[in-house]
């Protein structure tokens, strides 16, 4: 009996610390890095302002060095919907020079003042940067501040399952499966 409870309670532990690394963070507006299948999304919302740019549009961007020197991916216009204006531009921007760099880049046709910006989950494939810009933005620990008057921009990696991991889910299972084994066994007798 003692041994049943002991691996129920190490399994809920095990399982609870397996997936406790992809919880999601509680940041307004989140950039997921799926490594797995090599793709970006944004998901949650941010209220606030765009800064007028040289070229008359209005900005609103997430960065932190370069942002560029690396490899630079067109997000399109269905990752993020704004409240009250036309996004323009948008772009993902990753530096591999230097200490490496991460640009995300909004631009929208006119000043809407104050307006929300929402992430639709919308999935973006990064396959085509080269293995350096990939290994880049696959590592880099956010968030990203904010040059406007967001919040910052978590960054939220989707982890490939290690090896370890799967050994102890492997473990976790044998364990259950020996219990309810056991159970059945001395119901049997």
């Amino acid at each position: 009996m003692k041994l049943n409870r002991f691996l129920s309670i190490t399994a809920v532990a095990a399982v609870l610390l397996s997936f406790s690394s992809s919880l999601p963070s509680q940041a307004a507006l989140i950039l997921h890095v799926d490594a797995s299948n090599k793709e970006v999304y944004l998901t949650g919302s941010d209220t606030g302002t765009a800064t007028e740019t040289a070229a008359g549009d209005f900005r609103f961007a997430w960065r932190n060095g370069d942002g560029g020197g690396g490899g630079t991916l067109g997000l399109g216009a269905t990752v993020l919907q704004v409240s009250a204006s036309t996004l323009v531009r948008y772009r993902l921007g990753v530096s591999t020079g230097g200490s490496g760099g991460l640009e995300v880049y909004f631009s929208l046709a006119d000043d809407p003042g104050t307006f929300t910006a929402t992430g639709t989950g919308a999935r973006i494939s990064y396959a085509i940067f080269d293995a350096a810009t990939q290994a880049t933005l696959e590592s880099y620990a956010g968030p990203l501040p904010s040059s406007e008057t967001f919040a910052p921009l978590e960054i939220e990696h989707i982890a490939v399952p290690e090896p370890s991991q799967w050994a102890m889910m492997g473990v976790v299972a044998v364990g259950i499966a020996g219990a309810g084994w056991r159970r059945w066994r001395a119901g049997r007798s």
